[in-house]
């Protein structure tokens, strides 16, 4: 009897290890920062970039700092340093992710994704890479499940994103795909515009949207330079009777698990009468 309850706590003891043994990951890119770190174990997690720590930008800022995570600036000789056993890499990864591949390492890359349908397969992507695949299916589910809490509304205001500098996104973006979901119209994808596009103050005048959305709130702390232009006159005249709403860049820079949660801001925060 003995000796079966010792071959059973060393069968125990194996198959606690294995368990414990799911890739050590290093992220490169803040939208793959996002899916690591919704998605990981905290021992999983090797180092994200110093931007996921940002809350404006960043929707699991808090988790990284909480769990004291090592930060990178997306070098190659930082990977080597921290030799992570996996590399998430997405759009603004850059050379060295290349170069990592170039070196042997495994680099998983994610592209930005297009629509929810696409958010939804990267995170299950993620989940496999990192061996989470219930984590996945639960973060699906929260967008699955914030989809059927849209109500179908009466009306679809005309919308645009109008972000510091004069930027927007047009068809074929996830920002395009939320607000279709949210029933609002992308007038810069009306527009026959697509991907981040420019928009100037005389192409606003000719859209007339019924809602401007921004990214910060007027009068915000230190702003940036470039976020001058949300409060000049002549936006407010461009815009004129239109209505106005933050939408935090948090929820919607990136794809992943937080996309549930811009669905339901959408919803909750829609103007009313919309």
């Amino acid at each position: 009897m003995r000796r079966f309850a010792f071959l059973a706590l060393a069968a125990g003891l194996l198959a606690s290890g294995a368990a414990a043994a799911k890739p050590r990951v290093m992220s490169l890119d803040l939208c793959s920062d996002q899916l690591l770190l919704a998605l990981a174990e905290p021992e999983q997690i090797v180092s994200v970039t110093a931007t996921a720590l940002r809350p404006s930008v960043s929707a699991y800022a808090e988790r990284a700092r909480a769990l004291g995570v090592a930060v990178n600036h997306g070098a190659a000789e930082e990977a080597v340093r921290l030799a992570p056993e996996m590399i998430f890499a997405g759009r603004w990864s850059g050379r060295g992710a290349d170069a990592l591949r170039r070196m042997g390492l495994p680099v998983l890359r994610f592209p930005p994704p297009t629509s929810v349908d696409a958010v939804i397969g990267e995170l299950r992507r993620a989940g496999q890479a990192l061996e989470q695949p219930e984590a996945a299916e639960r973060a699906v589910a929260a967008i699955l499940a914030a989809q059927a809490r849209m109500p179908d509304f009466a009306d679809a205001p005309g919308v645009v994103l109008y972000l510091p500098g004069g930027y927007g996104y047009g068809g074929g973006t996830l920002v395009s795909d939320m607000l279709r979901l949210a029933r609002m119209r992308n007038l810069l994808a009306e527009a026959g515009r697509s991907g981040f596009a420019r928009i100037d103050l005389e192409h606003l005048v000719l859209m007339r949207p019924d809602l401007v959305l921004v990214g910060e709130a007027e009068g915000g702390p230190a702003p940036r330079l470039s976020a001058g232009l949300m409060r000049h006159p002549a936006l407010r005249h461009a815009a004129e009777g239109a209505q106005r709403m933050v939408f935090p860049p948090a929820l919607w820079v990136c794809g992943g698990a937080q996309t549930a949660a811009a669905l339901d801001y959408l919803r909750t925060h829609r103007p009313a009468g919309n």
